[in-house]
């Protein structure tokens, strides 16, 4: 018995669909060791990695019932938060997961299965597989249609081919952001949740405060001498500097600047009930 011809596309379109829906749920359930994702990104506020690592042995040591130590906490709590965890990746053309989101907590993780052993995984959402891309097409696609990618100020002025060739092949060749620090704090203090903003956002919102001035008004409380040129390293999580970028928040041009990069409506909203606070 043979299908009338609309039912018969209908039932082809039907299936591809389902092969479709079946291959991103297949995608999005692979779960891959922390060790081996790649970044996208050259920078890394190192301060704040290390501020992940504290709060979770602080943690450990202050659990009850029962108490845990490090180990513990890792394998009973932090093993099972991140499990749950899916974070956003592109495969690049060698076929290798690079992570568009969550560079600290991977970092911060590996340190902690090097303190303990404990391992982690992360499910995945693939935004696209460059499995087999020229590599010029790939890095063109890459930055330019998804936007993606964190550069140094003098590599973002370069072609988008050389700017990829910059970002490193692991995650040890990261260099450290100190600024990407001192916003994870003040982030965390004006209750804005890194992970309802889009598209590196703290890098953004730190040059974009770098180019208002901060160091000026650092340099104007006494807390930076008149000739530096850059945050030094110890302050990045200083009281004193991140008050004074709490402060600047209150900027309207920075404010204005702020809802435009969250880049969404959770984020749009997020700022403002921060942007109130002050």
């Amino acid at each position: 018995m043979f299908l009338a011809p609309l039912r018969l596309v209908r039932l082809v379109l039907g299936l591809a669909l389902l092969c479709a829906v079946s291959a991103s749920a297949q995608a999005r359930a692979v779960e891959v060791d922390i060790h081996d994702f790649k970044p996208t990104q050259m920078e890394l506020g190192f301060a704040a990695v290390e501020l992940y690592i504290d709060q979770w042995t602080k943690a450990a040591a202050d659990s009850k019932n029962p108490k845990m130590s490090l180990t513990e906490y890792a394998q009973n709590v932090l093993v099972p938060r991140f499990a749950k965890t899916t974070l956003p990746v592109i495969i690049d053309p060698d076929g290798n997961y690079r992570n568009t989101d969550g560079h600290h907590r991977i970092s911060a993780l590996r340190e902690i299965t090097a303190l303990t052993g404990v391992q982690f995984t992360f499910k995945v959402d693939v935004l696209k597989d460059y499995t087999g891309w020229r590599f010029k097409d790939y890095a063109r696609h890459f930055i330019k249609k998804l936007k993606k990618g964190q550069f140094t100020d003098d590599v973002e002025k370069l072609g988008v081919v050389e700017r990829m060739r910059h970002i490193p092949d692991d995650y040890s060749g990261l260099r450290n952001n100190v600024l990407r620090s001192t916003f994870e704090v003040v982030f965390g203090k004006m209750g804005i949740k890194g992970g309802k903003m889009k598209n590196y956002f703290d890098f953004h919102t730190a040059k974009k405060f770098m180019d208002h001035g901060l160091l000026d008004v650092l340099k104007d409380e006494g807390i930076l001498h008149a000739d530096a040129r850059e945050l030094p390293a110890h302050l990045a999580i200083d009281a004193r500097v991140v008050d004074v970028v709490v402060r600047m928040f209150g900027k309207p041009k920075l404010a204005k600047f702020l809802m435009k990069k969250a880049n969404s409506k959770a984020g749009e909203k997020c700022v403002k009930k921060a942007l109130a606070r002050i």
